[in-house]
């Protein structure tokens, strides 16, 4: 298996902690970002590279802004 990306591994961590504050399931995230919600478990496990526009989506799901969902940046 190849090895996961550290900081791919940091942005899902992180967004499964946001996702959980707001007491959601991953379903949940995923149909209000209107992501496949195998896709949205893979970028929670650091198994997939989003791209700008997918983080959007999923920070308007989590109803927070950009800059709120990286605040590692």
């Amino acid at each position: 298996m190849k090895n996961k990306d550290p900081n791919l591994i940091a942005i899902g961590r992180h967004f499964k902690k946001l996702r959980q504050e707001q007491r959601m399931s991953q379903e949940d995230i995923a149909h209000k970002a209107d992501l496949n919600f195998s896709y949205y478990g893979k970028i929670e496990r650091g198994e997939q590279n989003p791209s700008i526009l997918i983080c959007l989506k999923i920070a308007w799901a989590l109803e927070k802004k950009l800059p709120e969902i990286f605040p590692f940046i």
